[in-house]
C-alpha cells in the first residue's frame, strides 16, 4: 500500500512539474506572428503559357501597390497615393487594376504602362467579364449612417458614367455582374432580398 502511494506522489508530482515548466517558462513559449489582411491584400496573377511556373503577385500595402515578380524575385511599385488602398481587384483579362483610396477615388491601374485613370467618387467597384466595364456605389453619409446609395457602371477608361438606380429612398449597395452582362445584382443595405437592375 504504501509503495503504491509513494508511486501515485511521484506521477502526481512529476506532471504538475511539466505543467508549469511549459505552460509559465519564458523559454518554452511559442511566438505567434500575425498579418493584418489591412495592410497586405495579394493578387496573384500568373502566367498562362507557363503552366502557373512563374507569374505575378500584386497587393498592396498601406498607400502602395507593389508587383512582385515570382521568376525574378523582385518588387516594383505600381502605385503610391496619399490613402491606404481598398478593394484592390484585377481585371478577369488581367491587363488592369481597379481600387479606391481611402478618402478618395476610385482608380484603374494599367499594370504594364502604369497609366492611371481616374473615375471618381465609388466604392466596392466589380469588373465585368469583358474587362472593359465597372460596376460601383457611389454612398453619401451624415457621420453616422449612411443616407444615401446608389449602383452605377463606368467604362474602364472613365467614359459613359451612368446612375442605374437613382433613387432616393433606397440604399443600392454592393453591387455585382450577372455572367452574361446584361444585369446587375445588388442588395439593399443587408436588408430583404437580392436585386437585379437591366444594364441599358
Amino acid at each position: 500500500m504504501c509503495v503504491f502511494f509513494f508511486f501515485l506522489f511521484f506521477f502526481f508530482f512529476f506532471f504538475s512539474f511539466l505543467f508549469f515548466f511549459f505552460f509559465f517558462n519564458d523559454t518554452a513559449t511559442t511566438e505567434i506572428y500575425t498579418l493584418s489582411l489591412h495592410d497586405a491584400l495579394p493578387i496573384s496573377i500568373h502566367n498562362k503559357d507557363s503552366n502557373n511556373t512563374t507569374g505575378k503577385i500584386i497587393y498592396s500595402v498601406g498607400n502602395t501597390i507593389i508587383e512582385y515578380n515570382l521568376q525574378r524575385e523582385n518588387k516594383k511599385i505600381l502605385f503610391h497615393g496619399k490613402g491606404d488602398i481598398l478593394n484592390l481587384l484585377p481585371s478577369p483579362d488581367e491587363k488592369k487594376l481597379v481600387f479606391e483610396v481611402v478618402g478618395g477615388n476610385l482608380w484603374v491601374l494599367d499594370i504594364q504602362t502604369l497609366k492611371k485613370t481616374n473615375l471618381g467618387k465609388g466604392h466596392e467597384p466589380a469588373w465585368n467579364s469583358r474587362s472593359n466595364k465597372i460596376a460601383y456605389m457611389i454612398t453619401q453619409d451624415d457621420g453616422h449612417v449612411i443616407t444615401s446609395s446608389d449602383i452605377y457602371i463606368i467604362n474602364a477608361d472613365g467614359t459613359k458614367k451612368t446612375n442605374l438606380t437613382n433613387t432616393p429612398n433606397k440604399l443600392e449597395m454592393r453591387p455585382d455582374w450577372h455572367p452574361g452582362e446584361k444585369w446587375i445584382i445588388y442588395d439593399l443595405d443587408g436588408l430583404g432580398p437580392i436585386y437585379i437592375q437591366m444594364v441599358e
